[in-house]
């Protein structure tokens, strides 16, 4: 094919040197007419400015997986290769939407030399784990074993997988559980393919999006730093324990919004009136009888008037005259008042309720509340009391 303009493509420009980029400068600032030059690259930001704003630039999408798969078998059918479905599938993915990517990794799988390609020969090659041991990782990390975890990383490697392309599938899968509990069902799963991508949607609902996102933050800082020490294995099986330890953050952050509205404060405090002991040293209230109009012919003749009197046991009230035997009468001041069983159920403070003694008996009364109340409580700023023989008396808090 003959045309009047000389083309040249340049793949992968940004891997040229800088002194290849200056030799090229010249030639794009008084370009002949009849020549154009096609620069093609994966990483426009890596190119000199000095070259990008001479030339016009075009951005391309990405090509579907689905796509790239048939293309990778029609050439496969050319070369007399025959390849399997999950083979051509696993290709595409890892692609990311590159033809190019794509046909420059099935070129060498096609090197092998091999009448069949296996999706077993592509992990070979990628150094990545199939998706049963992919999963076999990621299910005992939602289930929070971690040493179910630590077993199953360690079977991937010894069948080959390289510790960096696996905890890069682990970030892959964390991407897509935390995209699938986001609810975008239908985001294409790229972590493993279309026969696990069930069963990766049924654990996302178990691990809820904020505890994925910190799985991804742990790996990726993981695999930020095991580039830096040879102790990459021991932080691998850390991240690890990490993830699979994670509490349900779900749960933590609905927590948070409840006491940000106040509605855990209002839960969590049940306020019922506090029941005082009657101390033995009280004088007893005043009791208030149909029999207290007696004649007084039966208080000459010594007779006793009993009332019972609620909360408390056994307390005799009499007129104060003594038995015609001589013996004297026991008095209601005299005779210890029992507790009652709602008051000891409801933890009333053992200390006496007496101005000067405010400090001593708040300390009792927060430690017999619920760590979440006691938190709300320790905020407030004064609380007013009462009680017997005080009088608005006051706690600082």
């Amino acid at each position: 094919m003959r045309s009047q303009y000389k083309i040249y493509i340049i793949d992968e420009v940004h891997q040229l040197t800088s002194e290849a980029f200056n030799a090229l400068l010249k030639t794009l600032e008084d370009p002949p007419e009849n020549v154009k030059f096609i620069f093609c690259t994966t990483e426009p930001t890596a190119l000199p400015d000095t070259i990008v704003s001479r030339c016009q630039r075009f951005d391309f999408g990405l090509i579907g997986n689905d796509q790239i798969a048939a293309r990778l078998s029609s050439i496969a059918v050319t070369e007399g290769v025959e390849v399997s479905d999950q083979a051509v599938e696993l290709v595409a993915r890892r692609a990311g939407g590159s033809m190019g990517d794509s046909q420059s990794l099935f070129d060498q799988l096609l090197a092998f030399g091999k009448e069949r390609i296996d999706v077993e020969d592509v992990h070979r090659l990628l150094g990545t784990a199939p998706d049963e041991l992919l999963l076999a990782i990621i299910e005992p990390l939602v289930g929070g074993q971690p040493d179910r975890a630590i077993g199953s990383f360690e079977t991937a490697l010894a069948t080959g997988a390289q510790q960096e392309e696996l905890l890069g599938q682990l970030i892959e899968c964390c991407r897509d559980l935390m995209v699938q509990a986001a609810g975008a069902q239908d985001v294409t799963v790229r972590s493993v393919g279309s026969a696990a991508a069930k069963r990766l949607s049924e654990m996302a609902g178990d691990w809820g999006v904020e505890t994925a996102i910190a799985a991804m933050q742990v790996l990726a800082e993981t695999v930020s730093r095991a580039r830096w020490t040879r102790q990459s294995r021991a932080l691998a099986d850390l991240a690890l324990v990490r993830i699979a330890t994670l509490e349900r953050l779900d749960g933590v952050v609905g927590l948070l919004q409840q006491l940000a509205d106040g509605a855990a404060a209002v839960a969590a405090a049940d306020p019922k009136p506090a029941v005082q002991k009657k101390r033995a040293d009280e004088p007893l209230a005043a009791v208030t009888s149909p029999t207290a109009d007696v004649d007084d012919r039966d208080s000459d003749q010594g007779t006793d008037v009993r009332q019972s009197v609620p909360g408390t046991a056994g307390v005799h009230v009499d007129n104060g005259v003594g038995h015609g035997d001589g013996t004297e009468t026991e008095t209601g001041g005299e005779e210890a008042v029992e507790p009652t069983v709602a008051e000891e159920s409801l933890g009333v403070p053992k200390t006496p309720l007496e101005t000067g003694r405010e400090d001593r008996i708040w300390g009792e009364v927060t430690g017999q509340i619920s760590d979440l109340l006691r938190e709300h409580v320790e905020r407030v700023n004064r609380v007013a009391i009462s009680g017997p023989k005080t009088s608005g008396s006051c706690l600082s808090c």
